[in-house]
């Protein structure tokens, strides 16, 4: 197996408070996108609610690709959240 070189994104953007603290709705963005990028899949989507931060409360999630991984992680009080995309294309 012959490895390419990995793409990584990062995202850094606004958005709503209210869908930015939507553990669903996180959850969808993280499995439609996997679709999206037709990559595949190593485990399930992971949510958590990170609630140990004072006021910057909010959600992370992650999915482990065969090609590398995904995550985000929201501040929806600040109407904030970043973003990774990392992969690696195997040949």
């Amino acid at each position: 197996m012959k490895i390419n070189n990995g793409t990584h994104l990062i995202l850094d953007g606004n958005g709503s408070k209210e869908k930015l603290d939507d553990e669903i709705l996180i959850e969808e963005f993280l499995e439609n996108l996997v679709n999206e990028i037709k990559m595949n899949k190593l485990s399930d989507v992971v949510i958590k609610r990170v609630d140990d931060m004072g006021e910057k409360n909010g959600v992370t999630g992650f999915v482990l690709l065969r090609e590398s991984h995904v995550s985000i992680h929201t501040f929806p009080r600040d109407g904030f959240f970043h973003a990774d995309v990392f992969l690696i294309f195997l040949m």
